[in-house]
């Protein structure tokens, strides 16, 4: 009897290990069988790639409204004349002549009084200021631009400055101020404008970095 109660623990053990043993492998096999079909899935799904857009992001419209800034693209002539016309010279008022005779009165004398000479100073005359004639502004689409600022009065201030720094390369040139927006900011470009190709701006260019502007050519 009890020889027959240990065979039987001995067969509830067994039947309980292959039990363990058949849920292990099941869940292995599970396992392996839900890997196999996300690998498939994934394989078969296409992949989601991420390209440009067809069309462009931002077109500028044929009627854009909004403000209309005035004397855009404008020469600036005005400044140019204001600064070739000198200031008329102011002559100082003459000093009145002094002639006076004094006389030396003298009792019962016969003599006539010794008439006295007043020295008048010469008065200076101012030299005269020589007038640059205005140079004829050249005709071509080719040129350079010098420089950018965001504020219009700057941007022709500068002109002056620049004609004057760099007389010998820009004399003869059309100097104007383009107005351009930039990041949603309005920039206003110092260009000169007025040469006939694409090399002869190239060699402005190079001539202007030679004395320490930076420059670069541009076409209207």
């Amino acid at each position: 009897m009890p020889k027959r109660k240990a065979n039987n623990d001995n067969m509830l053990n067994t039947i309980k290990w292959v039990l363990v043993g058949v849920l292990l492998v099941g869940f292995i096999g599970v396992l392996i069988w839900a890997l196999v079909q996300r690998e498939q899935i994934v394989a078969n799904q296409p992949l989601d790639l991420v390209s440009p857009p067809e069309t462009p992001v931002k077109v500028r419209p044929e009627q854009p409204g909004g403000r209309v800034f005035p004397h855009q693209e404008r020469v600036v002539f005005d400044l140019l004349q204001d600064a070739a016309e000198p200031e008329k010279p102011t002559e100082a008022p003459a000093a009145p002549l002094k002639n006076k005779r004094e006389t030396k009165k003298t009792p019962k004398s016969t003599t006539k009084p010794a008439a006295e000479k007043v020295a008048t100073k010469p008065v200076a005359k101012p030299a005269p200021q020589l007038v640059k004639k205005p140079v004829a502004a050249a005709q071509g689409n080719w040129g350079v631009q010098l420089a950018s600022f965001i504020n219009r009065k700057d941007a022709e201030r500068a002109i002056l400055t620049y004609l004057e720094r760099h007389a010998d390369e820009l004399t003869g040139l059309r100097p104007i101020v383009t107005e351009a927006e930039v990041n949603g900011a309005k920039r206003y470009r110092v260009r000169f404008m007025g040469l006939q190709s694409k090399p002869a701006a190239a060699k402005l260019c190079e001539a202007l970095k030679a004395n320490g502007q930076g420059c670069f050519y541009v076409q209207n």
